[in-house]
Parts: structure tokens; sequence; C-alpha cells
């Protein structure tokens, strides 16, 4: 009795087990098909953090920890966390209106080559720039993991550097024919909405329904429709994690011309974790951007509308003719030009003032 029942346990199991290899290996594959962009060298790739002193409060960076507001689900309530430095958060319980209704769009686009895969990712070009963390982005890329992968590194860190992520999770959009994944590009904002998708690992949680927004001012929506169960209980996988929220880093090159290998190290400089308990039904969480050195484009000192807000330690890059604190994505730019900075009190708003 032992061995048939040994054997069914094995039949069980195994296909399984074969799928997550085999997801895991088609992870590979994909990334190795875009490898000879870099002719025949290797590419290492690493995570690090970088801490800013000018955080206020680095333990508590990009955490809604405001937990007084929205005890009672039945009442319309929001959290709000101001000190981020790069964005305002807010979580809105019954976020109804921030939801779009974009398949009643003539316009909206569906991926079939998302809609059918798992673990896959595809670039869409936008129709306007888009200011990510004030860096201004011609194209995101989609995933079917519930999240956009904002850079255009060919990495498989991508779950951990540079994402924006209503619900990143391991989804798996070929277990049904009802899943879909959905884009809608009005010239002003670009929606992607994951439509009843399931877990890849547990296929009876049921299917996920839900959106992010990006605004051509910056702002950022993520809208919930269907969560079937809480975010918390879905597991993290060491390939796939699963994360609400939004990060980027900078990265910096070393070239090892011996071993022609390429090292890149990606430095996180900003991650906002939403609070995973409020992602639920009809809520929304909305990202406001701050205004940041990296926005100010115009290198001569004026106040533009007469507004203006201090920036401390900000520095002005005479080759590149940017304004730069030092920590976001003209790092390297700088880095490898070997450019001359003059250190700036202020940036004025949209402006850049060296002093």
């Amino acid at each position: 009795m032992k061995c048939p029942a040994l054997l069914l346990l094995l039949g069980v199991l195994l296909p399984s087990f074969y799928l997550e290899c085999k997801a895991f290996k088609y992870h590979e594959a994909r990334h190795n098909d875009r490898s000879p962009l870099l002719g025949a060298e290797r590419t290492l790739d690493h995570v690090r953090h970088h801490r800013s002193r000018r955080n206020l409060d680095p333990g508590l960076e990009g955490k809604i920890t405001n937990e007084t507001d929205c005890k009672n689900a039945s009442v319309y309530c929001t959290e709000v966390q101001a000190n981020h430095r790069y964005y305002v958060s807010k979580i809105v319980h019954n976020g109804k209106e921030y939801w779009r209704d974009i398949q009643g769009n003539p316009k909206v686009v569906e991926h079939p080559f998302l809609s059918d895969s798992y673990l896959l990712r595809q670039n869409l070009d936008l129709s306007f720039q888009f200011p990510y963390y004030g860096h201004l982005l011609s194209k995101v890329m989609l995933t079917t993991g519930g999240f956009l992968y904002m850079d255009v590194h060919d990495t498989k860190l991508m779950t951990e550097v540079q994402y924006l992520a209503p619900l990143m999770a391991y989804f798996n959009p070929h277990l049904s024919r009802d899943s879909k994944v959905f884009s809608l590009d009005d010239g002003e904002k670009l929606t992607v909405e994951w439509y009843k998708v399931l877990l890849h690992i547990n296929t009876t949680f049921g299917p996920f329904t839900f959106q992010c927004t990006l605004h051509k001012n910056g702002s950022i929506w993520f809208a919930y429709k269907e969560i079937p169960v809480p975010v918390v209980t879905i597991s993290s996988l060491t390939y796939h994690p699963v994360k609400v929220g939004i990060s980027d880093a900078f990265v910096i090159r070393y070239k090892d011309n011996q071993r022609n290998i390429l090292y890149r190290y990606f430095y996180i400089y900003s991650t906002i974790n939403i609070t995973m308990a409020r992602v639920v039904n009809n809520a929304a969480v909305i990202f406001k951007p701050q205004l940041s050195c990296v926005d100010a484009h115009i290198m001569y000192s004026y106040a533009w509308n007469g507004l203006q807000k201090q920036i401390s330690l900000a520095n002005f890059v005479l080759n590149t003719q940017r304004c730069s604190d030092g920590v976001d994505r003209h790092r390297e730019e700088g880095r490898m030009q070997n450019v001359v900075t003059m250190p700036s009190k202020r940036c004025l708003k949209r402006v850049c003032v060296t002093e």
C-alpha cells in the first residue's frame, strides 16, 4: 500500500515541480536571448542600497504607518504619509473614483503576448514623457507579474530595482482564458490593467484585477477592483517576491577587461513600500511627486511662477547641463564624463541655481 501511495504523491507533486523549474528556466532564457546586445562579454548584476543622510527618517522611508484613520472599513478614510523625499503617498480605502474603465474604450490595447504567458515582459512606448523620480521616461516595460519595470537595463533584478508595483506577485495569465493584460494611452496618462489573473502557485485564491495609471504630470495611481485574499497571505518566492510600491536606483558599471566581465551595481536610493493589509477591493494608492533637484531643467536663476523650494546639497553638472544631487540616475553619467560639479544651495521650481 505504501508504494502506490508514494507513486500517487509523486504524480501529484512532479508536475508542479516541473512547472516551477520550467518557469525559472524560461525566465533565464528570456534574459539570455537579449544578452547578445552586450557582445560576448558576461554581465553580472548586484544590488546595493544607498542611504542618504538627507532623509528625515531613513528607518521609516516609504512606509505607510498611520493606522488610526482606517479602523472602520465601512467609512471613507485615507492614510497620508508626507515625509517621503520624492513622493507624497496616500491610501484611499474607498477609491472607486481612481478606477478607469479602459475596457470600454475603443483605443484600449490587449497584449496577447502577455495574456497567454507567464514570467514575461514586453516594452511599451509612451506617447508622452513620464517623469519617474524626476527622470523623463519614453517607454516602460509591462510584465505578467503585476508590475512595470521603469528602466532599460535588461537584468534579472527587475523585481528588486526600478519597479512600479501595484501588486507584484507570480501571476500566470496562461492559466485562464479570462486572464488579460490591457493598456490604454490617451496622451495624458497610461493605464495598465491586469484582468482576472491567477497566481501560478495557488489558483484557488481566485482571480485578481487591478490597475496602475501613470499621469503626464508624474502622479501615479494604483487601483484595486478584485483582491480575493489578503495580500500578506500570498507566498513570496525567491525569484518573484510580493511587493506593493515603487522603487528607483542608479547604476554604476565596472568593466573587467581581463576576464571580459561587465559588473553592474544597482544602488537603490529610494523605496516606498505600501502596507499590504490596505490593498483590498476598491482601495487606491496615490503618489504625488515632490520637487527634486533632478526636475530642474532650466539652468539659470529665476523663479518659475514665483514659486521656489529649498533643496540642499544640490549639484549643477556643468558638462551635462543638468541638476543633480548625486543620488539619481545621472550619477554614472557624471562619473563617466569626469565632469566638474558646482555646489548649489537651492533649487527653485524647475530651476537649478548655482551660487
